[in-house]
């Protein structure tokens, strides 16, 4: 017998599916620099979780871009662990 997912199907229905979805990097610090970024882990100096992201004048996080132009930007959770 096959379990009640309804509350899944729900959220299934109303959700977005990616057929193909790529990731820049295999571990989670790297992997949301590059996407704060736009940039490749080989480019932030990120490969791993022990890597502090490089502090380039020509790398630009995306929440600094959002705080010049007035927003009020803040990380919690899985952002910073």
């Amino acid at each position: 017998e096959r379990a009640s997912t309804q509350h899944l199907d729900m959220l299934a229905k109303d959700s977005l599916a990616f057929e193909r979805a790529y990731c820049t990097i295999a571990f989670c610090a790297p992997a949301r620099a590059a996407v704060l970024t736009g940039r490749w882990p080989d480019t932030t100096g990120m490969y791993s979780e022990q890597f502090q992201l490089l502090r380039a004048k020509y790398i630009v996080p995306l929440p600094k871009l959002f705080r010049d132009q007035g927003y009020i930007c803040h990380g919690a959770g899985k952002t910073f662990h």
